[in-house]
């Protein structure tokens, strides 16, 4: 529920919109247009920005998550004994990654 106060400035502020002159209200509605149209704009971006930035996320963590697959299961052939350049073939390591490990 709003405030008495918040009521009554907002009724003071659309009788001092009222009191304008022609021009003046012109004026006042260009620019209430303009920031508007920024304010839609700017929550446009962010909207945008932010699924962007989600999607990119996805995708790092997609390419993490495969890489660390491929460790996992590098490791695991490299102890069964497997060839070092037959783990690289397999798992799409390279040689020294695998020599690491």
């Amino acid at each position: 529920m709003a405030s008495y106060k918040a009521i009554f400035e907002r009724l003071f502020a659309q009788a001092e919109i009222s009191k304008l002159e022609p021009n003046e209200m012109r004026t006042y509605q260009e620019s209430l247009k303009i920031y508007r149209d920024n304010y839609s704009a700017l929550e446009y971006a962010e909207k945008e920005g932010l699924k962007k930035g989600r999607e990119e996320g996805r995708k790092e963590g997609k390419i993490e998550g495969e890489r660390n697959k491929a460790i996992q299961i590098a490791m695991q052939l490299k102890l069964d004994g497997m060839p070092i350049e037959r783990v690289a073939k397999i798992t799409g390591l390279s040689i020294e990654e695998i020599g690491k490990l």
